[in-house]
C-alpha cells in the first residue's frame, strides 16, 4: 500500500454502475449488470455477463449514458485475457436437462454438436 510519511493512504474503493448489454432475441432485449467505473465512458468487468457474447471478466468497455440515464455497452476496448465458456445441454443429454431459464433463451430446434 502506498504510504505518505506516516500516513497510509488506502486507495478508494471503485464506483459500480449498472452498465446494459444489448441483446437481440426474447425473451430479454437487454443484460444488465454491474461493474467498476474507471472513467465516465469506460467500465471493467467483475465477471462473465451471463448472455452477453464477447465479453469476460476483467474486460474494459466503453459505455455510452442514454437521456434515461442508463450505462448501454458499445464496443470493447480490451480484453483481460479470460475467456468465458458457456455450455448448454441439449434436452435430452445424459448429463441432465435445460433449466428453465436456459430453455426461455434458446428456441427450440437450435441445432447442437454431437
Amino acid at each position: 500500500m502506498p504510504s505518505t510519511g506516516d500516513a497510509v493512504v488506502t486507495p478508494a474503493a471503485a464506483e459500480r454502475v449498472r452498465v446494459w448489454f444489448p441483446m437481440s432475441g426474447r425473451p430479454a432485449s437487454a443484460l444488465g449488470m454491474r461493474a467498476e467505473a474507471l472513467s465516465p465512458d469506460r467500465v471493467r468487468l467483475p465477471f462473465a455477463p451471463w448472455a452477453a457474447l464477447d465479453a469476460a471478466k476483467g474486460d474494459i468497455f466503453r459505455v455510452q449514458r442514454e437521456e434515461d440515464g442508463q450505462l448501454w455497452v458499445r464496443e470493447k476496448l480490451e480484453a483481460s485475457g479470460y475467456c468465458a465458456i458457456r455450455v448448454i445441454l441439449a434436452a435430452d443429454s445424459p448429463l441432465g436437462p435445460l433449466d428453465v431459464g436456459t430453455e426461455a433463451m434458446w428456441p427450440s430446434g437450435v441445432p447442437t454438436a454431437a
